[in-house]
């Protein structure tokens, strides 16, 4: 009698211990059900994550209007400032240029000398060249920049406004204005805005703002003037 009582409490005992077991392993089961999600959700998370990074990276790498407005005026600023800009040489300064003449390197030294009283309010030049004297004459007007002798003819150096392709004659002879916004460098410095002219005769000819011209450059590809210094007066 007591045996089966006894063998009735263990069995009790173990679909007890059984139900437990079978409790714990569903919870374990669900924990790992819902880890399982978890793990799935993540990815999705991360997905979204990075393409919304993408997205704003996009966004960043997109031009603002702004930029090309703003890139729009600064190059309408250096077009009104080279259009604006004057060529003619800076009267408080000395230029020296370097010249080839019959195989020889010379050195002129150009220096301002007054306005001449006659009609047209000409600029009066001196060049020196091996201690010799001779005078010039350089004018600008709103048409464009001449350079001549006192009482004298002249020459047309540049037509105004300045164009790329322009032509304009000089005695007869048609030159063109090839260049109207480089940047050359001489011993002098450097130069901005400045003008290239082709000559009927293949010279090139080279002119910055308020220096007027700084080089000249021969059939050949010969530089055979130079402007190298300026002396401030």
């Amino acid at each position: 009698m007591r045996l089966k009582f006894f063998v009735s409490i263990l069995l009790i005992f173990l679909l007890l211990v059984g139900c437990s077991a079978n409790k714990n392993s569903l919870e374990e089961e669900k924990e790992g059900t819902v880890e399982e999600v978890n793990n799935k959700e993540e990815p999705i998370d991360k997905q979204e994550q990075e393409s919304e990074t993408d997205e704003e990276t996009e966004s960043n790498i997109e031009e603002d209007p702004r930029d090309e407005d703003v890139q729009a005026e600064q190059a309408e600023e250096q077009d009104v400032d080279n259009s604006s800009a004057s060529y003619l040489m800076d009267k408080t300064n000395d230029y020296v240029k370097e010249v080839i003449n019959g195989g020889q390197i010379l050195q002129v030294i150009t220096t301002y000398v007054g306005e001449d009283e006659g009609e047209g309010s000409w600029d009066l030049w001196e060049t020196t060249i091996d201690g010799e004297t001779h005078e010039f004459a350089v004018k600008e007007d709103e048409e464009g920049l001449y350079t001549g002798y006192p009482e004298s003819e002249y020459y047309v150096d540049l037509v105004y406004p300045l164009e790329e392709g322009k032509t304009f004659e000089n005695w007869g002879e048609v030159n063109t204005i090839t260049k109207i916004d480089g940047t050359m460098t001489t011993e002098a410095g450097e130069f901005d805005h400045v003008v290239e002219v082709k000559t009927a005769d293949n010279w090139t000819l080279f002119f910055a703002p308020t220096i007027g011209h700084i080089r000249s450059v021969d059939e050949n590809g010969t530089v055979v003037s130079e402007l190298i210094e300026i002396i401030p007066q």
